[in-house]
């Protein structure tokens, strides 16, 4: 696994990985990185958490019944970013304003 590549705060789907469902940095033993690499996940982890991409802590009722990672929670957060993506993709912002490059388009007629 290519942790060091891929451990930045802004990564969220990577950085559950070092989170149990609860909400929990999980410890070394279970990551199985080095102290060095289990530092800067716990920073990254902590960066995103006061940046509001990750939460604090799960509520007590978002685990299934099994126990697993899959909590309701989690779901609603990799929904937000993935609609977050999607939104930077078509170039516009939450109040509709378009992009230079949108802009640039309309100004410019398709066939001159």
């Amino acid at each position: 696994m290519q942790v060091k590549a891929n451990l930045d705060y802004k990564n969220v789907s990577f950085l559950m990985e070092f989170v149990t469902a609860s909400g929990r940095l999980k410890g070394r033993k279970h990551t199985q990185l080095n102290p060095l690499l289990h530092s800067r996940a716990a920073r990254a982890v902590k960066l995103a958490r006061s940046m509001a991409l990750m939460p604090y802590e799960m509520q007590s009722g978002d685990e299934p019944a099994d126990g697993g990672a899959s909590s309701m929670r989690l779901r609603q957060f990799a929904a937000a970013q993935a609609a977050q993506q999607q939104q930077q993709r078509q170039g516009s912002d939450k109040r509709g304003r378009r992009g230079p490059r949108e802009q640039a388009e309309r100004a410019a007629p398709a066939g001159a």
